[in-house]
């Protein structure tokens, strides 16, 4: 198992060095006390990295699980889906079927690792992050591009992604019986 990690956060490593390709615009737009919340993909692969190295240290932290596995699931699901839903807006190239694969990863590694996504006081700071980003990208319009017809459908989908994972955090506490 300890391989599969290390392999994992050495991918999601990479994966957050991908930022400036895809948000150095946009950070460069950006008020810089907002930018915590533009690179929304990339800040989970960080996550992700530093969850994995913590637990390869046997320094696992239930806050950074909470974060990194809640942040994943929602920015891999997000982002699939603006990409599936508006691929008529997208230029299908090999640089689509990269970010297509690349965020079915970020959506699906988390998911094996769902008994670390408790609801409790440990996943407050997760929960909230994620809030505070949903008001800050479609209040403060630091969302990522998406065709704009898809703006108003997006402000609405992604509170409700993040309400899903707090209702997913309950019923993984009740399965996972810690």
């Amino acid at each position: 198992m300890n391989e599969l990690y290390f392999l994992l956060a050495i991918i999601n490593f990479l994966g957050f060095t991908t930022l400036p390709f895809y948000y150095g615009s946009q950070l460069s737009r950006t008020n810089p006390l907002l930018w915590l919340f533009v690179p929304d993909c990339q800040l989970s692969a960080l996550f992700l990295t530093v969850m994995f190295t913590l637990i390869l240290l046997n320094k696992e932290n239930k806050y950074v699980n909470q974060l990194a596995v809640s942040s994943s699931i929602k920015y891999g699901l997000w982002t699939l889906l603006v990409l599936i839903i508006n691929y008529q807006q997208y230029a299908i190239n090999l640089e689509y079927w990269a970010l297509i694969i690349s965020h079915i990863i970020l959506l699906v590694q988390p998911l094996f690792l769902l008994k670390k996504l408790k609801l409790g006081i440990e996943s407050i700071p997760a929960f909230t992050f994620l809030l505070l980003n949903d008001a800050s990208d479609y209040l403060l319009g630091t969302h990522p591009y998406m065709p704009p017809g898809f703006v108003a459908t997006a402000a609405i989908m992604t509170p409700l992604i993040t309400l899903g994972l707090i209702g997913l955090s309950s019923l993984s506490k009740r399965f996972f019986q810690a």
